[in-house]
């Protein structure tokens, strides 16, 4: 509880004192230029390499590893929520994004299991939702399990997305409003991905 109290206390300080607070205190690795808005973050281990910009009412909490790589930047009002770290069905709880990757505003990412961000994805418009975890039935219980979802490099992802963990392949374009529940393959840089389900539509090259 005193950590999470801290955690909300520090969102206002200045740039200086939130970078010492997050070091000394929590033992975060926070490179020396990073500039970390008016946003709550509520982890067990934080990485944010030089050149990360994080911006405003941005909240990510619920989760064991947050990583953005080098020069890579966020929006505002994004949230990244993950179950807690004293819930045993989900042991990873991870986000990791590459270096020169950017997330606009008002997405929502799933951390019950982990999302994997190569270099070079836009994540953009606002409104998507990146998912990690499936639904199955045991005993006639209903129950979650943590899954992957990957993006690899060059990737951009337009408005209202939503990904369910799957693998997004390289150069490729995630239309507005698809959604991709599984794995798909393109031929070249650039190819489509779009549709309810999602399909790839068209081609580029």
């Amino acid at each position: 509880m005193l950590r999470k109290l801290l955690s909300i206390a520090v969102v206002p300080m200045p740039q200086v004192v939130k970078r010492l607070v997050y070091r000394r205190v929590f033992g975060w690795d926070i490179a020396d230029d990073v500039v970390i808005g008016l946003s709550w973050i509520d982890v067990e281990q934080v990485v944010l390499a030089p050149g990360v910009r994080i911006g405003h009412f941005n909240m990510i909490k619920g989760a064991r590893r947050f990583e953005i790589g080098r020069n890579s930047y966020m929006k505002n009002f994004n949230q990244f929520l993950g179950p807690g770290l004293h819930d045993h069905h989900f042991p990873t709880c991870t986000f990791v994004m590459g270096a020169e990757s950017r997330i606009m505003s008002r997405h929502f990412f799933d951390l019950s299991g982990d999302i994997v961000i190569a270099d070079d994805v836009n994540v953009g418009g606002r409104d998507s939702q990146l998912w990690s975890h499936s639904r199955f039935t045991r005993s006639g219980e209903r129950l979650l399990a943590p899954k992957t979802l990957t993006v690899e490099s060059g990737v951009y992802i337009g408005a209202r997305a939503t990904l369910v963990h799957c693998t997004i392949p390289r150069g490729a374009v995630v239309g507005a409003g698809a959604v991709v529940t599984r794995s798909l393959e393109i031929d070249h840089v650039g190819d489509v991905i779009a549709g309810n389900p999602a399909v790839v539509i068209k081609r580029g090259g």
